[in-house]
C-alpha cells in the first residue's frame, strides 16, 4: 500500500517539478523559446489536487528547481550559498499554490494571474527586492506580446503567461469554459494592443554612441590602470574613423577610486577635449568618507557623477552589518566586508542638450528606477555593468533581457555596455538593433560598436502610472470572483 501511494503521488510530483523547470529553462534567455512558458505550469497543474499543504510543497519544490537552475550563475559569486536564495524565492511559489488550493475553483483562470501579479510585486520589493526572474522576462524575444509592457510592465506580461497556463489546464472543463473563452479574448486583445500600438514619439534629436567591450574578466585581478589603458587603446582606434557624441565604457572600466587619482582625471578630460567627445565610464568615487559605485561623465571640461542607488546585498553592502556576529561570519566566509554606500538619486545628464540617465549594474532589473529616470526627463538610458562575475553562464543573457523590457516599459532606447558581454542597443519596441559579436558569440569577446539612437519624447502609460492600473484591475478581479455571489 505504501509503495503504491509512493508511485501514485511522489513520482508524478517529482516528474512534474522536473518538466516545469525544464520548460521554463528553455523559455528564458539565452534559448528564448518563449512559447514554452505558456504551457510550462501545465505538468504541475496536472498533479495538484486542491490539497493546500501538499500543493504548497509541490510549489516550493518547483520554485526551488526553477531558481536553482536559472540562477546557477550565482555559484560563481556565492558558491553553494546561492541555494539559500533559491529556497527563499521558492516560498513565493509555495504560497501561490497554497492559496490556489484554498480558494474556490470558480474563476480560477483569472484568480491565478491576479494573485501571481501581487506575489511578483512583493518579491520585487521585499527585503530590498530581487526581481531577476519574473515570468514576463521569458517573453523578451516575443514581439507579439512585448509591447504590452508599455502598458502594464513586465509583471503585466507575467500575468498573461500565468493566465494562458491556467486556461490550457482548466478552460476545456465544463465549469471553466466561460472563463477559458474570456481568457482567450483577453490574450487576443493584449496581442492586438501590442501589434497595433503606435511607435513611441521622438524629439527629432539623436545621439551617436560608441560602446566598448574589452573582455577583461574581473577574476584576473588586473591592475586598474591596465584595464583603463586597454579601453583607451580600443577607443583611440575607433575614433580614427568616426567621432561619436558619447563613448560608453562599462562598469569597472577603472575598478578603483577614480577621483583620488587627479592626474588620471585630468588625462581623461584632455582625452575628451582632443577627440571632441564625451566619455562615460564606471568606477568608484569617494566623498566625505563614503565610497560609491559610480558612473563618471567627462564632457566639456567637466566631470559629473551618478551613484548607484540600489546596491547588491552581500556584494556591495552587508545586510545586517550592525550585528558583529553577521560581520564576523561574512568576513570569515568571503574574506572581506562590503563597504559601499547607496546614492540618493539618478541625475539626468546632458550632452549637446540631449538628456539621458545611467543605470549601474543590476539597477536595470528594477522597473521603478528606469521609470524614475524617464519621468525626470531622460530621453535614453545607458546601462553600464560588469557581468564577468557570471562567467560563461546564463547570467549575462538574462541581464541583457531586462534591458529589453526596460526599453519597452519606458518607450526609450537602452544602450548596455558590459565588461565581458552582453553589450548592445535596444529600441523602444524591444528590437535589439545591434550587439557586439565575434564569430557568433556575444560574451567574453572583445569589440566595439557605433550606433545612433533617437531620443524619446513622450512617456509610456507604464512610465507615468507604474503598476497602479494593473494592480487595480487585479484587485477588482479578486473582489468580484472571491466576494461576489453566484
Amino acid at each position: 500500500m505504501k509503495r503504491k501511494l509512493f508511485f501514485s503521488s511522489i513520482i508524478p510530483g517529482l516528474l512534474a517539478v522536473f518538466l516545469t523547470g525544464l520548460l521554463f529553462f528553455f523559455a528564458f534567455p539565452p534559448f528564448n523559446c518563449w512559447y514554452l512558458s505558456w504551457i510550462a505550469f501545465l505538468p504541475l497543474l496536472l498533479v495538484v489536487h486542491d490539497h493546500p499543504f501538499s500543493d504548497a510543497l509541490l510549489g516550493v519544490a518547483a520554485g526551488f528547481f526553477f531558481h536553482a537552475v536559472l540562477l546557477s550563475w550565482l555559484f560563481n559569486v556565492a558558491g553553494p550559498f546561492y541555494l539559500l536564495l533559491a529556497v527563499y524565492l521558492s516560498f513565493f511559489w509555495g504560497i501561490f499554490f497554497f492559496l490556489m488550493a484554498c480558494l474556490p475553483a470558480r474563476g480560477r483562470i483569472f484568480i491565478a494571474p491576479a494573485l501571481w501579479f501581487f506575489l511578483e510585486i512583493l518579491q520585487a520589493n521585499l527585503l530590498t527586492g530581487f526581481p531577476w526572474l519574473p515570468l514576463g522576462l521569458s517573453q523578451a524575444g516575443n514581439h507579439f506580446i512585448l509591447p504590452f509592457a508599455s502598458l502594464a510592465g513586465v509583471s503585466g506580461i507575467s500575468t498573461l503567461v500565468v493566465m494562458a497556463n491556467f486556461a490550457v489546464r482548466y478552460g476545456w472543463k465544463k465549469e471553466g469554459i466561460i472563463s477559458g473563452l474570456s481568457a482567450a479574448i483577453v490574450l487576443t486583445v493584449a496581442v492586438g494592443f501590442s501589434l497595433l500600438s503606435p511607435p513611441s514619439p521622438f524629439t527629432g534629436q539623436s545621439l551617436t554612441v560608441a560602446v566598448i567591450q574589452e573582455d577583461i574578466p574581473s577574476s584576473l585581478h588586473r591592475p586598474p590602470e591596465r584595464i583603463l589603458a586597454a579601453h583607451l587603446s580600443t577607443t583611440r582606434s575607433l575614433l580614427q574613423t568616426i567621432r561619436p557624441d558619447l563613448v560608453v565604457w562599462p562598469e569597472s572600466a577603472f575598478p578603483d577610486v577614480l577621483n583620488e587619482n587627479p592626474f588620471l582625471v585630468a588625462y581623461l578630460q584632455q582625452f575628451c577635449e582632443e577627440n571632441r567627445c564625451a566619455l562615460l565610464l564606471g568606477g568608484i568615487e569617494s566623498e566625505r568618507n563614503n565610497y560609491y559605485n559610480a558612473a563618471f561623465l567627462f564632457h566639456d571640461g567637466t566631470v559629473e557623477t551618478c551613484h548607484k542607488t540600489h546596491l547588491v546585498p552581500y556584494g556591495e553592502y552587508l545586510l545586517g552589518d550592525r550585528f558583529p556576529f553577521i560581520r564576523n561570519c561574512y568576513r570569515k566566509i568571503a574574506g572581506y566586508t562590503p563597504f559601499l554606500s547607496p546614492g540618493e538619486r539618478h541625475p539626468v545628464f546632458r550632452i549637446k542638450n540631449i538628456p539621458f540617465s545611467v543605470l549601474i549594474c543590476f539597477e536595470n532589473i528594477f522597473s521603478p528606477i528606469a521609470r524614475e529616470c524617464r519621468a525626470s526627463g531622460a530621453g535614453a538610458l545607458m546601462v553600464i555593468t560588469n557581468d564577468s562575475w557570471f562567467g560563461r553562464s546564463l547570467g549575462p543573457y538574462q541581464h541583457f533581457a531586462h534591458s529589453i523590457l526596460r526599453a519597452v516599459e519606458t518607450g526609450s532606447c537602452v544602450v548596455q555596455a558590459a565588461l565581458t558581454g552582453e553589450s548592445g542597443v535596444v529600441l523602444p519596441d524591444g528590437t535589439v538593433s545591434q550587439r557586439i559579436t565575434e564569430r557568433g558569440k556575444t560574451i567574453f569577446v572583445k569589440g566595439s560598436m557605433i550606433t545612433t539612437i533617437p531620443i524619446a519624447r513622450a512617456v509610456t502609460p507604464y512610465t507615468e502610472l507604474g503598476d497602479i492600473p494593473p494592480a487595480v484591475v487585479a484587485l477588482f478581479i479578486l473582489g468580484v470572483l472571491l466576494c461576489g455571489k453566484k
